[in-house]
């Protein structure tokens, strides 16, 4: 997400005078998560910073939104910030279909080898399905700048 800033300030351009612009994206997205075991965490954290790289894919980008409107001189910026995902319990067969989903698709993209697992995106798929289910708690939460 390097352009972020120039892609809010590009947009900016095509508001009226006195118009609102609303921001919304998701910070910590799939990075939050309470008790998880070590090898799982590690693995999603090392696949979040090869995501950032050969993806260009921020999972912080919702903390950067309001100083992005701030920079561009918006005045009466409000933020909203609450939780996109608050999942704890048996989980739902739907929530589990998309978190294995957004585990599964960008990881595929990315080549990672899984060391934790012996190179075994089976392995690691499984345990992060398994954890989904019985987990502790988990929240992505979505930040919402708005300025005129």
């Amino acid at each position: 997400m390097a352009g972020s800033f120039d892609i809010v300030k590009h947009i900016s351009n095509y508001l009226k005078p006195g118009g609102t612009l609303c921001l919304i994206d998701l910070d910590h997205n799939c990075l939050n998560h309470y008790g998880i075991p070590e090898r799982l965490e590690k693995t999603i954290l090392d696949c979040a910073h090869l995501l950032k790289g050969k993806g260009d894919f921020d999972f912080w980008a919702g903390r950067k939104l309001y100083s992005f409107l701030y920079d561009l001189g918006y005045e009466n910026i409000s933020v909203d910030v609450s939780a996109h995902h608050l999942i704890y319990g048996p989980s739902k067969e739907t929530d589990d279909f998309n978190w294995v989903k957004k585990i599964q698709v960008p990881l595929q993209k990315i080549k990672y080898d899984f060391p934790e697992y012996n190179g075994s995106y089976e392995k690691f798929s499984e345990e992060f399905s398994e954890y989904f289910k019985t987990r502790e708690g988990l929240s992505t939460p979505r930040s919402s700048p708005a300025g005129e």
